[in-house]
């Protein structure tokens, strides 16, 4: 059995007044018996037609209490009680975002209660709570395999790292995923090319001043550093550099 300062870790926000939430706190102290102590409880938040409601599952040292979900009712919501040694088992499963909190004496299913996937967690553990309760003395523990995915809710195995509902299978990248590109490019594959030309003479205008250049350190500034050497011939200097002074500004303009 477990203390009642332990409540606070059954549920993902803590119980008004240690007990159960504020909104059952007094209908539960009318149904509960003497010295009946809750262990855990599941805040429902469907109906059994899937309609948002509120309703609330408590697990006792004694029984499972079921206060059974309403939809905007002002009338007091239906109990019911079933005593813990007149039952079986009690599992939470989900899918497609909705979870189903089942309660069995044998092969007969008693009752069963619907929520989201939000509230997948508290139900688990609670059906964790009640195997435990209901365990018997002699029994042995078993570790459990198994946790709740904080994300949706889903039942993972201990061995699994990643939640498969959260992350979707990514297959192998196509080799041809470029190639897609190739559709929406086509309407402005003119412009493309002109741009691809373009480029092209911009790189070969380039090499334009290395060629007007040559001319005067072959002809005039290496020779004149050999010895013997005759005077640099000014006109020819001059020459060359109007003629590259004239393409420079040729390409310029």
């Amino acid at each position: 059995m477990f203390a009642r300062k332990d409540l606070s870790t059954t549920n993902d926000s803590p119980p008004v007044g240690g007990i159960v939430p504020s909104a059952y706190s007094a209908r539960f102290k009318v149904e509960a018996q003497p010295r009946e102590s809750p262990i855990a409880w599941l805040q429902l938040d469907l109906d059994a037609d899937l309609h948002f409601a509120d309703g609330l599952v408590v697990l006792t040292d004694r029984r499972l209490i079921a206060f059974e979900p309403q939809n905007g009712e002002t009338t007091p919501p239906a109990v019911e009680a079933w005593p813990l040694y007149a039952t079986s088992g009690l599992t939470a499963s989900e899918h497609a975002g909705v979870g189903s909190l089942e309660l069995f004496s044998g092969e007969k299913r008693l009752a069963r209660w619907r929520y989201t996937a939000a509230q997948s967690a508290a139900a688990h553990r609670l059906a964790r709570r009640y195997a435990i309760q209901t365990r018997a003395p002699d029994a042995v523990v078993e570790e459990s395999k198994t946790t709740v995915c904080p994300s949706c809710g889903a039942v993972l195995s201990s061995d699994d790292a990643e939640c498969p509902a959260c992350k979707p299978d990514v297959g192998e990248p196509s080799r041809f995923v470029l190639l897609r590109l190739v559709r929406f490019a086509w309407p402005w594959m003119p412009v493309i090319l002109l741009a691809f030309v373009l480029t092209l003479a911009a790189n070969g205008t380039s090499v334009i001043p290395l060629s007007l250049t040559q001319p005067l350190l072959d002809k005039v500034l290496i020779p004149h550093q050999q010895p013997g050497a005759s005077p640099v011939d000014m006109r020819l200097v001059g020459w060359y550099l109007a003629r590259w002074l004239v393409r420079r500004c040729w390409h310029g303009c």
